[in-house]
């Protein structure tokens, strides 16, 4: 299992954590140069945002910048993506696990994505199934992390909190839940949420 330090992400780059002991903040990965990108749009993205509503502001895109983060890692699969991409591979649940994943945690949970074909020890790298032409080789069935990146959109950003927030923190889960608001409390990123400010304010030291 890779620790919480050496993950990276594909539609997402990964931050520098304000502790070793918390996960990495997840951001789109757009490029540096691009006008576009933004801290936080005006669309009102918050986590009860259905995922329809998602969907609808991350239409296919094979720009540059959005073509850009499969080269510096993979997306997470949402529990819904395990059988249609199995399926369209051919392959087993557990074939797909072995032949094609790999797990990562993050606030405490044990989650998957495609290899990453990393080169020199370097944390981050190709995935797996981006292809020297620049396509995803499993577009039809790719994970739903994938599916809502958008590196070239101001509201990119929004779109990762929103998956973070729906899928990889486990709010049935204290101690999930605790890792998430020390992430936050610590300067991580989130959607607004009043709860999670005061926490955060609280933590926040205060200056003189």
């Amino acid at each position: 299992m890779k620790r919480v330090g050496e993950v990276s992400f594909g539609p997402l780059a990964s931050a520098r954590l304000p502790s070793e002991r918390l996960p990495s903040v997840l951001l789109p990965s757009v490029h540096r140069k691009s006008p576009l990108k933004k801290s936080l749009s005006i669309l009102p993205i918050i986590r009860s945002t259905p995922l329809d509503k998602i969907l609808s502001l991350a239409p296919p895109c094979s720009c540059s910048h959005c073509r850009h983060g499969c080269t510096m890692g993979s997306g997470m699969l949402a529990k819904e993506d395990f059988a249609p991409m199995a399926e369209f591979l051919g392959v087993s649940g557990s074939q797909l696990r072995e032949q094609f994943l790999e797990t990562v945690e993050l606030f405490g949970k044990e989650h998957f994505r495609p290899k990453i074909l990393r080169k020199e020890g370097k944390p981050y790298g190709q995935c797996i199934f981006f292809s020297g032409d620049g396509k995803c080789k499993v577009h039809p069935a790719k994970p739903l992390q994938c599916r809502v990146a958008m590196g070239c959109k101001p509201y990119g950003e929004e779109l990762m909190l929103w998956f973070q927030e729906n899928y990889l923190v486990d709010w049935k889960d204290k101690q999930s839940i605790r890792e998430f608001e020390g992430y936050v409390g610590a300067g991580g990123k989130a959607l607004p949420n009043k709860k999670i400010e005061k926490k955060k304010e609280r933590i926040s030291p205060k200056r003189s």
